[in-house]
């Protein structure tokens, strides 16, 4: 789990490990990316200084506590994605979210797509930028049909981990099949660690 110094009011840039417990500040950063984050007209912040600010935000705004490993509850992934685009000149657009059944979140999620727009896909603890949905079709002989083959579409969201094996920041995918996102499986885990889709929208 993210080592933390619980004698500091936010935890050392080295001792934040990006694999544990902040997946929902790495979301942010690459949204933050994505939408032309600033300092200044004219100066963009490196990636490291974003996700230490979007950690000591979120801590300073008690939207996480001192153990980083425990994560971020997901109704506050909007909150957290709102003060960062507002810390980082991102004016012109705003956040919201939405828990929705399994169907609606898949179909908003790639209308969000289409239109070139961001998105962060939250599953029960993690937080990932939904970049892409893809469907394959399988075929497959079973018991009662071994003469002609079963056909069957799986779809996939595309996620990106932000991160790669050595905790750097860089694009890796991973896909996350849609037919998880049931809204049966919600009645077993409490509100905050539910399925969300997180979205941007122009002002």
């Amino acid at each position: 789990m993210a080592a933390y110094n619980a004698n500091r009011a936010v935890p050392d840039r080295d001792k934040i490990d990006p694999k544990q417990g902040v997946c929902w500040a790495a979301a942010t950063v690459s949204l933050l990316e994505f939408y032309g984050a600033s300092t200044s007209p004219h100066t963009k912040p490196t990636v490291n200084d974003m996700f230490y600010k979007t950690v000591k935000n979120a801590r300073d705004k008690v939207y996480i506590t001192h153990n980083l490993a425990t994560g971020l509850p997901t109704g506050y992934q909007d909150d957290v994605l709102q003060d960062m685009f507002d810390q980082y000149r991102v004016t012109r657009y705003k956040t919201g979210y939405n828990f929705r059944d399994s169907e609606w979140i898949y179909s908003w999620l790639k209308e969000t797509i289409n239109k070139g727009e961001a998105c962060i896909f939250s599953i029960p603890e993690h937080e990932m930028p939904g970049c892409g949905y893809i469907r394959f079709k399988a075929s497959y002989y079973t018991k009662t049909s071994r003469i002609k083959p079963v056909e069957k579409y799986f779809d996939f969201v595309v996620v990106n981990d932000t991160w790669d094996e050595s905790g750097s920041f860089e694009s890796q995918y991973s896909y996350y099949p849609a037919e998880l996102i049931d809204t049966r499986f919600l009645e077993s885990v409490v509100l905050d660690r539910s399925f969300c889709l997180t979205t941007v929208i122009e002002k």
